[in-house]
């Protein structure tokens, strides 16, 4: 076993400001009894950046204030999006298209530590309309026989009530929905959540195209979703703790991507008052990043922390 260590101390903030404080975020990993050495993250420095707010709904056109909290060094960064503009000082115009994009800030001082918000841009449009978040969906290579979840945002970008009586997949046949009951009924500017699952049947890459059965006027949107089979199983796990919060809350979630930055999904449903978490499917070879929220007596979630890395050893 070995400790990824002290890869965080710092505060996380929630929509209210900093009610939330977490401290030294550790990840082991068990191997099964093999001792492994391991790397943390591209930086080794204590240094952070979190962006505020960190998911936010606009409309086609309008403008959105961002600002990042820099922990560990200087406070320069330099905004990026991956749709519509944003200016050196985090102001972000949302391009004219409805879709799901990401405003990234990067630490200046140590270019592989950034942060990131979510951004859904809604449409003007006299009609519901259909918006999947992320854009595309890859679960990467996992153990054939294994199964990857990961969660799909449906959001209704236009107005009225978006109804979804199904969704589709057309390709290969490994992907399926769950977590879900056909019809759901989705209000304007809102959005409902369902899992994805991927099992391969064998190795190599597999694809297929996710659309909906709906009453959007743009039904006929679709996006890619793939992965590849091939990585054996794994007895592998990875633990994490931190210390309890010094202000009131009433659990924490737990995030894992598989991109440095993310986008992450959430391992467990309900804010759990536990400080450790172990993630035990997980895949040989393969690297996770985790964050964790808190959330308070409100039901309010704080933003992300800065993330732990856990490379999981062959076999």
């Amino acid at each position: 076993m070995f400790k990824i260590e002290n890869l965080l101390s710092r505060h996380i903030f929630g929509i209210l400001g900093p009610f939330i404080a977490l401290a030294a975020i550790t990840a082991s990993l068990g191997c099964g009894g093999v001792t492994t050495a391991a790397k943390a993250s591209n930086s080794t420095s204590a240094l952070s950046v979190q962006v505020t707010p960190s998911t936010v709904s606009v409309q086609t056109g309008s403008t959105q204030q961002f600002s990042a909290t820099v922990s560990g060094a200087s406070s320069g960064v330099t905004w990026s999006s991956t749709g519509g503009t944003v200016t050196s000082a985090g102001l972000y115009t949302a391009p004219a298209t409805p879709g799901s994009y990401v405003v990234q800030a990067t630490s200046t001082a140590d270019t592989t530590v950034s942060g990131s918000a979510t951004v859904t841009v809604l449409g003007s449009s006299t009609s519901p309309q259909i918006l999947f978040s992320p854009a595309q969906l890859s679960f990467g290579t996992i153990a054939v026989g294994a199964t990857s979840t990961q969660n799909l945002k449906i959001t209704n970008a236009g107005a009225g009530t978006l109804t979804v009586s199904q969704l589709n997949f057309t390709g290969d046949d490994v992907f399926s929905v769950s977590g879900v009951s056909f019809p759901i009924s989705i209000g304007a500017g809102k959005s409902a959540t369902v899992a994805i699952t991927f099992t391969p049947t064998g190795s190599g890459s597999f694809t297929a195209a996710l659309s909906a059965n709906s009453n959007a006027s743009n039904s006929s949107s679709s996006i890619t979703v793939s992965g590849s089979g091939g990585l054996s199983a794994s007895n592998h796990s990875v633990s994490l703790n931190w210390n309890a919060s010094t202000s009131s809350v009433i659990g924490y979630f737990v995030y894992r991507g598989t991109v440095s930055g993310g986008p992450y999904t959430r391992l467990i449903a309900n804010a759990d008052a536990a400080t450790t978490y172990t993630d035990s499917n997980v895949q040989s070879g393969a690297t996770y990043y985790y964050v964790v929220t808190a959330v308070n007596g409100n039901g309010q979630e704080s933003g992300y922390s800065n993330q732990v890395t856990a490379a999981v050893p062959t076999p």
